[in-house]
């Protein structure tokens, strides 16, 4: 799964590749699901902005968080997504149980 990484107003350390791959292995487990992964960087005057934003099949999934640590807000985000996918995947779980 690739993820594509967007910084606006500065330039993303090293370190937060490695924080992304890290975070990364919890979605392979919804890999067939997911069709593409965006996180959008930016800096405000005195917060990180980090946006993510998941393409499935069946809809799309948006987090949005605000902080003045970029990592933090990063994995904030990532967490959010996560909690927002295994819902969902839950649903659609549940959905082809009741059909059959």
């Amino acid at each position: 799964m690739k993820i594509n990484i967007t910084a606006r107003h500065f330039e993303v350390p090293e370190s937060l590749f490695s924080l992304i791959e890290k975070k990364k292995k919890k979605f392979e487990r919804f890999e067939n699901l997911i069709l593409d992964f965006t996180l959008a960087l930016s800096k405000d005057s005195l917060y990180f902005i980090s946006e993510g934003k998941v393409k499935l099949k069946t809809g799309i999934l948006n987090a949005k968080v605000q902080n003045p640590e970029l990592g933090v807000a990063v994995n904030e985000t990532f967490d959010k997504l996560l909690i927002q996918l295994k819902k969902h995947h839950e649903k659609l779980v549940e959905k082809n149980v009741r059909r059959k």
